[in-house]
């Protein structure tokens, strides 16, 4: 086992480009094997079987982790990866991961799972992509995503976690309380769960006294995080 604490005064594999995921005085990382080359221009290593590293804000678990580029700008993980962002309480798992240090840009592909802590949001996908200069996320192929009383589901959306607003398209549905909606476009306000419609638009409300009739299935246990503050939707189209 190969176990490595890096401190700030020899912290050449990450010295450039100070972004949230790995701008830290101290880096731990570990692995059954380690691989690496480190000419300048050439920077290379790979961490093989139980890989793990671990900054101040993150810690990313895989069972292959390459970090490569100048200065060691990308990293791809692949098999079992689980990635915890404590600083933006983001939680993503998936089959292979890419990180791209100089532009913030996260990507997660493969039985994709974002859970966003801070707006007590689950997204599942096909395909996930965190952009953190911008505070967006892109979502596509089989989305589905959970918040309390809303459960919505497309193959692409735009979710902007500054504001938790979200954007669905291709062939969008929303399911609030029981209630359907179906447009080509559909937008929620996460925070009031106003629901906007746009092209197409078609739904069915639920009379007060079926409110108690739970929603159509669109996952099995998905793990819903809980929410405060709801209230009904306006649907405009």
């Amino acid at each position: 086992m190969s176990n490595l604490r890096i401190r700030a005064l020899a912290l050449f594999l990450f010295a450039s480009a100070a972004v949230p995921v790995w701008s830290v005085t101290d880096i731990q990382f570990s692995a059954d094997r380690l691989d690496s080359t480190l000419a300048k221009g050439n920077e290379h290593t790979i961490l093989v079987g139980n890989a793990r590293v671990h900054t101040k804000n993150t810690e990313i678990h895989a069972d292959r982790i390459e970090l490569y580029g100048s200065n060691f700008r990308y990293a791809i993980c692949t098999g079992h990866v689980d990635v915890v962002d404590s600083e933006r309480d983001i939680h993503l798992t998936g089959d292979t991961f890419f990180y791209d240090r100089q532009t913030e840009i996260a990507r997660m592909e493969g039985n994709a799972v974002m859970e966003d802590l801070k707006n007590q949001v689950v997204v599942k996908a096909g395909f996930i992509e965190s952009r953190g200069q911008e505070n967006v996320v892109l979502i596509q192929i089989g989305v589905r995503i959970f918040k309390k009383n809303v459960v919505a589901r497309s193959e692409f959306a735009i979710y902007h976690r500054d504001t938790d607003k979200l954007e669905l398209s291709g062939m969008p549905v929303a399911y609030y309380k029981g209630d359907e909606y179906r447009a080509g476009r559909i937008a929620i306000d996460l925070k009031t769960d106003d629901i906007s419609l746009e092209g197409q638009v078609s739904g069915q409300i639920v009379t007060s006294e079926n409110k108690n009739t739970p929603a159509p299935a669109t996952d099995a246990n998905p793990s819903t995080p809980s929410a405060s503050g709801a209230r009904p939707p306006g649907a405009s189209p």
